[in-house]
């Protein structure tokens, strides 16, 4: 075989490793900036929702009695009730609804919690809940971003066998073959 092919497509192959590695690292870098994204959406939702059931629990007692202390509870934090519903909306919208439908439905159960003062008690649940899932979210993805994406795993495997295989071949075309 002519050593001009040889070159070339020795020279084939490794842009095309190359081009493959390029590829799967920045959708493993798009992967960690999404998980550290949704990190501080969720570490923001569990903020602001602590600040909910402290204060909450500073008004609760006055609120059996006047009802009147709910709405200004309510008047009070509005700007936080919002920020609550954007942050659960972002961190919605980052989740695939199948997959991560546990957590959907933590968020879903955070939202109804902040609708109406007598459910407050039930928010502390579901952010632990959200807190507990998100861990577990977060560490499947770092395992995936770690490992790299599926096709870049097969492919680093069959690279792997294809280097010697090529450098065998070479050997055998230049030494015994000519």
């Amino acid at each position: 075989m002519d050593i001009k092919i040889t070159v070339a497509l020795i020279a084939a192959f490794v842009s095309f490793v190359g081009l493959l590695i390029s590829k799967e690292q920045k959708v493993s870098e798009f992967r960690q900036t999404w998980i550290d994204r949704v990190r501080g959406d969720v570490a923001e939702l569990i903020g602001n929702s602590s600040y909910i059931m402290h204060a909450w629990l500073l008004v609760a007692k006055d609120y059996k009695k006047n009802k009147k202390v709910g709405d200004k509870f309510l008047s009070d934090n509005i700007l936080i009730f919002r920020d609550i519903d954007i942050i659960i909306s972002r961190i919605k919208l980052s989740l695939n609804p199948v997959k991560d439908k546990r957590m959907m439905d933590a968020l879903s159960r955070i939202e109804d919690a902040t609708l109406e003062p007598s459910k407050i008690n039930k928010l502390e649940k579901a952010v632990n809940e959200v807190e507990r899932l998100s861990h577990v979210i977060f560490k499947t993805e770092w395992e995936r971003v770690k490992s790299g994406e599926p096709f870049f795993s097969f492919s680093k495997w069959i690279v792997g066998l294809s280097i010697p295989a090529l450098f065998i071949w070479l050997l055998y075309s230049w030494f015994i073959g000519a």
